[in-house]
This record gives structure tokens, C-alpha cells and sequence, in this order.
């Protein structure tokens, strides 16, 4: 190789590395940024023009031969192994082996997104010097990765505020780490990182209006308002969340259930409601309309002759359960750990929540009334534990009595399920088909389980948000509790611990002194 050749080849480095340089420092890139890279291409030609000869002798050359064939080896498996990657990249296939889906959606937020028809765009705002560029940039990377696992029209958007002025004026971006989410030309502000953040915020935006709950009031109810332990604000911001709107309802006020009514619901109504009242809310759900009641034992409400017309009976007894001792309570608490795997309600709880449980206070056994309706479907939906019974009197000492009480397990949650006959059917002209209209009532023995004292125990919040979602016919907007990691016990019985200790624990110790003795007497003899 010629003096020249050895020049422009340096040369053409040295500029090469100049231009380089240059556009790391001096961001963002310009056109001016072509020229060293031209320049040194245009070296790099004129080295190999000046050299001809030299680099056609250097290819006729057995060791060139041999050097080329093993690095056209090199180059081919390199590229068979970045094809290998880029499909793998575009075919992202993840197992989540852990008991608890730890590390997946759940099967409420998969079918929420695979329900979108169109592309759902996040746009996180961020500044590179802030704390949203650290744990919080990585956390929200990573769930939206597991969103675009789901659906491909998942699309999340990094912007860097001071790059990019015109999107956080046109967004009223006043604070780094604020995610805006875009879907069909509607704009909603991402508060909850969270996978059951951002699944609410989907619903919102994805839905074309609210669907209405209606809690009655005037005899005593649960207030939905208050935000004392026995109160019921924290479900009434847990529904508005999930894109309901409550409203309540008395019947002083008006004489009907209005129209829009999704949901109406009872909740621990402790007078008698009045024949009128029963009345219309029996013909709310003969017309297909969807019920909520929360009764509690040993109150003077008439709820249990409301329920009743609907096939459920509610004992006036009071469950109470020993082991809510151990937790800490009375054993007034009674504790559901029983659940229909069947219904859409309760059928998650037993996946990966096998020690969760709801909990009830001064809760009513109920059970399928005589003289059921066969046309209509009840199923019991949470039971508690072995260890329960019924007893009338909350006493100092509460002992089972075989003659007056009943053993558990015993149902705190049904639903009844099936088709009424409408008042419209019975005044329909002679020869018309007399319409059924299909309705659904939830009954717990209980009210306390819905207050802001309870509400957020173990199961009680998934089951109250799943009641509403059932009964408003939005199955997708069934709630998802945060998942907890439950560790892995070894249980082992007296025999298994003493072979541990004659077979491992005094073995081991006696075999690595005798292998460390014999390689210390060899050393020291040799």
C-alpha cells in the first residue's frame, strides 16, 4: 500500500470521527451533518482507486481466499441471527410463570383492550432531569409493554417537554409526567399509572355515556355521602371511577324509578319501605331492570319481604364465625371464603387470591326460598367458612346450639337470575306474544361490607364493583385488585425433619471435614 492510500484512509477516519462527534454534541440533526461522512467516503474511494493493484494482488492471495469464506461465514450467521431477533421482536411472545400473574393483565383489562377498534395513543410529557425520567418512566414503560403484548393498537409516546413546546401548549401540559391519552378524537388526563388506573381511564374514554346507579333513600340507608366509618363515599367514588353516575333516590320526591336507571340499589334500609315503594320496585325488575339489596339481621326494614318475592330467603339470625377472633374482631365478623367459580362476579376470586377472603359484619344466612321459581336461575355466590354457625343472641359467649342452630358453610351472596313477565305483556292485544324482559337481582345478608370501614378488606371492594358491573351489564368493568405475591411454605412433619438433620445437616459438615483434612495431610507431606 502506497504512502497516499495509508494518508487518505487516515484521513477519512479522522473526518469520519469528526462528524460523528459533532452530531452527538450538537443535537438535533441538521443537513450540514452529511459532509464529513461525504468527505470521507470520497477519501475512503480515492485510497482504494489509488491502491488498485495492491488490493486485487491481496484477493488473489490463498490466505484472502480463506479470510473471506470465514467471515462470509460470520456475516451469515450474524444475519440469520439478527432475523432471528427482529421476528422474535416483532412476535413478543412472554410466559408469566408466577402463581399470582404478576407480571400479565388480567383477563378484564385483556378484553378491554382487545376491544378497541382503533388506535389508542398515550403521550407522556417528561423532562430529562426530573424523577418521572427514572422509576416512574421504567414502571410506566414496562405496563404499557404488557398493554402492546394485548393489542398492537396500544401506541405509547415519550415527548420530552423542551424538545417538543408546540404539544405541551397544545395539550395544557403544565407538569412533567403527565400522560394524555387520545382515542377517537377524545383526550383524557392518566392520573393512575396502574394497571387498574389505566383500565379505568380506557373505559372513560372509550365509552359513549354513563350508566346510572340509583340508591335509595329515606329509610335509613347506607349513606353513599359520608365519609364516617359507617358511611359509603369511598363506593361512590369507586363506581364514579369506573364511569358511573350515582344518583340517589327517594320516593317522596318522585313516585317512580326513572328510566335511566341501570342499577337501583338498598343498602341497609333500617324502616319498613312502604307497599307503594315495594310495589314499584317489584315492577322495576318484572320489566327487566337490575337490583342491588344489602339486608342486615335484626333490623325493622321489611327487606326480607322484598327479596323474597324474588326467591331468596333471608334468615334473622345473626353468622358468627371463631376464627374472626384471630383477625383481631369479634366473632360477629363472618368471613366468606367460599365463591362460585361459575359466575362472572366471584369466578376470579379463587385464581391466584387463595388466602383473601370477604369480610361481613353481623351478616344473614340466606337460601333459596320455597316454592323457587324453576324458570329462574339462583346460584349462591359467597359462602363462609366450616367453622361458622347462626345463632340468635350476640351474647357474651356465643356457643353452637344443635337444636336452634345451623353450621356452615353458609351463602351471605346470591343472585337470581331469569325472566319476568312485564305489566305492558298482561295488556298486550289479543294475539300478541306476551313479552318477558330478563332480570338479575344480587342479595347480600349484609350492608356493612359496603361501608368505608370494610369496603377496602381483602376481597369486599372486587366484590361490590363486580355486583354493580354485572347488574349494569359492563362485564368489562369489572374491577382488578392490585396483585400480591403470596410466598411459598415448606411444611415438614417431625419424621421429614429428623431425616434433614441424620441424612444433610450432620453428614455434610463430617464429609467436607474429612475431604478438607486428607487434601491438608497430602499438601503437607508433599
Amino acid at each position: 500500500m502506497s504512502r497516499t492510500g495509508k494518508i487518505l484512509i487516515f484521513s477519512a477516519a479522522l473526518i469520519a470521527a469528526i462528524g460523528g462527534a459533532a452530531r452527538i454534541l450538537y443535537q438535533p440533526w441538521a443537513d450540514y451533518f452529511w459532509i464529513p461522512f461525504a468527505v470521507s467516503g470520497a477519501l475512503l474511494i480515492g485510497a482504494f482507486v489509488k491502491d488498485l493493484k495492491f488490493y486485487l494482488e491481496l484477493l488473489s492471495m490463498r490466505t484472502t481466499k480463506h479470510g473471506l469464506n470465514l467471515g462470509s461465514v460470520i456475516l451469515l450467521l450474524i444475519v440469520g441471527l439478527t432475523g432471528i431477533n427482529y421476528v422474535a421482536y416483532k412476535n413478543n411472545k412472554k410466559w408469566d410463570v408466577t402463581e399470582e400473574k404478576l407480571n400479565s393483565l388480567s383477563n378484564q383489562t385483556v378484553q378491554l383492550v382487545q376491544g378497541l377498534d382503533e388506535d389508542l395513543r398515550f403521550l407522556a410529557f417528561f423532562r430529562e432531569d426530573d424523577n418521572f425520567s427514572g422509576q416512574e418512566k421504567q414502571k410506566f414503560e414496562y405496563i404499557m409493554g404488557m398493554f402492546q403484548a394485548e393489542s398492537s393498537k396500544v401506541k405509547p409516546e415519550f415527548v420530552n417537554v423542551l424538545k417538543r413546546p408546540d404539544l405541551v401548549k397544545q395539550y395544557g401540559i403544565d407538569s412533567s409526567g403527565t400522560v394524555i391519552m387520545l382515542y377517537k378524537g377524545r383526550q383524557n388526563t392518566l392520573t393512575d399509572l396502574s394497571e387498574q388506573g389505566i383500565a379505568n381511564a380506557i373505559v372513560k374514554l372509550t365509552r359513549d355515556g354513563k350508566k346510572v346507579i340509583y340508591f335509595l333513600t329515606g329509610h335509613g340507608e347506607v349513606s353513599f355521602s359520608s365519609t364516617e366509618p359507617n358511611g359509603a363515599d369511598r363506593l361512590k367514588r369507586a363506581l364514579e371511577e369506573s364511569n358511573y353516575e350515582v344518583k340517589s333516590l327517594n320516593f317522596v320526591e318522585t313516585q317512580k324509578i326513572p328510566e335511566d336507571a341501570s342499577v337501583l340499589a338498598v343498602v341497609g334500609s333500617q324502616t319498613a319501605l312502604f307497599a307503594p315503594e315495594i310495589a314499584a320496585i317489584e315492577k322495576f325488575v318484572e320489566d327487566g331492570g337490575r337490583l342491588l339489596v344489602a339486608a342486615d339481621p335484626g333490623r325493622r326494614s321489611n327487606l326480607k319481604d322484598l327479596i323474597s318475592k324474588f326467591g331468596v330467603e333471608l334468615k334473622d339470625v345473626f353468622i358468627v364465625d371463631p376464627f374472626g377472633k384471630l383477625l383481631g374482631a369479634s366473632a360477629a365478623l363472618a368471613i366468606g371464603a367460599g365463591y362460585s367459580n361459575t359466575h362472572a362476579i366471584t369466578k376470579g376470586f379463587s385464581k391466584g387470591q387463595q388466602e383473601q377472603m370477604t369480610l361481613f359484619h353481623l351478616a344473614s344466612p340466606l337460601k333459596r326460598a320455597e316454592g323457587f321459581n324453576e324458570s329462574w336461575r339462583f346460584e349462591e355466590l359467597v359462602k363462609t367458612t366450616q367453622g361458622s354457625f347462626t345463632t340468635m343472641d350476640l351474647g357474651q359467649q356465643v356457643r353452637f346450639d344443635p337444636a336452634r342452630d345451623e353450621r356452615g358453610p353458609l351463602a351471605v351472596a346470591a343472585v337470581v337470575e331469569g325472566s319476568a313477565k312485564s305489566e305492558s305483556a298482561d295488556s298486550a292485544a289479543p294475539g300478541e306474544a306476551k313479552k318477558k324482559s330478563d332480570f338479575a337481582v344480587v342479595v347480600f345478608g349484609d350492608s356493612d361490607f359496603l361501608t368505608n370501614q370494610l369496603l377496602d378488606e381483602q376481597l369486599n371492594r372486587d366484590l361490590a364493583l363486580n355486583s354493580f358491573s354485572f347488574l349494569a351489564k359492563e362485564d368489562d368493568l369489572i374491577s382488578i385488585r392490585p396483585k400480591i405475591a403470596s410466598g411459598s411454605r415448606l411444611t415438614l412433619n417431625e419424621s421429614q425433619i429428623q431425616a434433614m438433620i441424620y441424612f444433610f445437616f450432620i453428614p455434610l459438615p463430617l464429609v467436607l471435614f474429612a475431604i478438607s483434612s486428607v487434601i491438608w495431610f497430602r499438601r503437607r507431606g508433599a
